[in-house]
C-alpha cells in the first residue's frame, strides 16, 4: 500500500510515495482542511496454509500529517474474522470515522470505529446496524462539529432479495457513542443513497426513488429532515438513474451526478 501527500503552495510539492505496507486492496483515503489524513484499506491474510477457509480479512488504518509528511504506524481497527470494503472520513479538526462491513463471523453487519482527533486514538469497533441484519453499500462522513453520521442499506432476507432499505446512526461527541438505528426517508424506498456536509453542518441527500432523482437538506441543529425535492424525473422505461454521486463545496452548493442507463443496450447518458 503507497501513499504519498501532496502540497498546493507556490511551488507545488509531489514527494516520493511511501510504502506503508506489503500488500493489501481497496484503499481509501479522507484528507482535512487542516491536513490531517485518514487512510483505511483491507488487508488479506491466512490463519493457515493450503485452504481458502483459513483466509481472513481485516481492516487497517492510518493517520498522518500532509503539512509534516509523516504517517503513524498502521493499526487494526476491526474484529477478527472477515471484514471488507471500508470507508473512512475527516472533519476539519482532525476528527476520524470509518465504517465497513463484516461478512464474518457477523454475516453482513456494518460496524464504525472512530478515531477523535484530541487522541488520535481509533476506538474500539461497534456494531452500527440492527442485529441479524444484512447490510451493503455503507459510508460514513464527520460533522464540523465531529458528529459522525454513518449510512447503509439494508437487504432483504432470501437469494437476490435487494436492498429494502437505507438506515443511519449518528455518534454525537456529546455521547461519545453510535446512536441507535433509524430508516432514511421511511416510506419513499430511497436507492443509492449518498449524503455530505458543508462547512456549517448541513447535511444534503440524493437519490433515487420512484425512478426520480431526489435531494432533501438536514438543516443545522435540526432533527427532522427537509422535505424532498425533485431534482430530475423519472425517465421514461426502459431507462433507469443510477450510480447517483453528491458533493457539497464548504459554503453550501451542492452538485448531483447520475447515470441513466437504457437497459436495451449498454450506451448511457449522465
Amino acid at each position: 500500500m503507497f501513499f504519498f501527500f501532496g502540497s498546493a503552495s507556490a511551488a507545488p510539492l509531489f514527494p516520493t510515495p511511501v510504502e506503508l505496507v506489503p500488500g493489501g486492496e481497496q484503499p481509501r483515503v479522507a484528507i482535512s482542511a487542516g491536513g490531517q489524513v485518514a487512510a483505511v484499506w483491507m488487508h488479506g491474510f491466512f490463519t493457515a496454509p493450503g485452504c481458502c477457509s483459513n483466509f481472513h480479512d481485516e481492516v487497517v488504518a492510518a493517520s498522518g500529517s500532509a503539512l509534516r509528511g509523516l504517517w503513524e504506524a498502521p493499526e487494526v481497527i476491526s474484529i477478527p474474522g472477515y471484514s471488507i470494503l471500508p470507508e473512512v472520513a475527516v472533519d476539519a479538526q482532525g476528527d476520524a470515522a470509518a465504517v465497513w462491513l463484516d461478512s464474518y463471523p457477523q454475516m453482513g453487519a456494518i460496524y464504525a470505529s472512530y478515531r477523535p482527533a484530541s487522541s488520535g486514538v481509533w476506538q474500539q469497533p461497534a456494531t452500527v446496524s440492527a442485529a441479524g441484519e444484512n447490510g451493503t453499500d455503507q459510508h460514513v462522513l464527520v460533522e464540523p462539529d465531529g458528529d459522525a453520521l454513518a449510512w447503509w442499506a439494508e437487504l432483504g432476507e432470501g437469494e437476490g432479495a435487494g436492498i429494502v432499505a437505507y438506515k443511519t446512526a449518528l455518534r454525537p461527541v456529546a455521547t461519545g457513542v453510535w446512536g441507535p438505528t433509524r430508516e432514511f426517508a421511511v416510506g419513499r424506498h430511497p436507492g443509492g443513497l449518498r449524503l455530505a456536509v458543508d462547512a456549517r453542518g448541513h447535511v444534503f441527500a440524493a437519490w433515487v426513488s420512484g425512478g426520480a432523482l431526489e435531494a432533501a437538506m438536514l438543516p443545522l441543529a435540526s432533527a427532522s429532515w427537509d422535505a424532498p425535492v425533485t431534482v430530475a424525473p423519472a425517465p421514461a422505461p426502459p431507462v433507469t438513474v443510477e450510480r447517483v454521486q453528491l458533493a457539497v463545496s464548504p459554503d453550501g452548493n451542492a452538485a448531483a451526478l447520475w447515470q441513466q442507463v437504457d437497459k436495451r443496450c449498454p450506451l448511457t447518458t449522465f
